[in-house]
């Protein structure tokens, strides 16, 4: 009955965190990432990707104007199928008109 009294030992605690060191180092990280910025391939991807953005952009500008051109073929050459209609047409009335004048005398 001796063993049932005897107290329990509380759990042994190792080593505690520094809050202030803790805290001390993510202000020190913080102002190490906006270092960052400095950092050659970083620098170097910024200037990469605007040169990307450029060329995306010359891109759509070369397409626009593509489609400009091409509108402004597909226009002339509805154009050129009207008045190639007309001619027929015209010849068509000729032909009408010369047959009517050859029945005529």
């Amino acid at each position: 009955m001796d063993n049932v009294d005897s107290p329990q030992p509380g759990p042994q605690l190792g080593p505690q965190p520094n809050f202030g060191l803790i805290a001390q180092a993510f202000g020190q990280a913080s102002t190490e990432f906006t270092k960052f910025e400095n950092f050659a391939p970083f620098t170097q991807s910024v200037e990469i990707l605007q040169q990307i953005q450029h060329m995306q952009h010359q891109m759509q500008l070369n397409h626009q104007q593509s489609q400009v051109q091409l509108q402004q073929m597909q226009d002339r050459f509805q154009q050129m199928q009207d008045q190639f209609q007309q001619m027929q047409n015209q010849l068509l009335q000729l032909r009408t008109d010369v047959t009517t004048g050859f029945q005529v005398r």
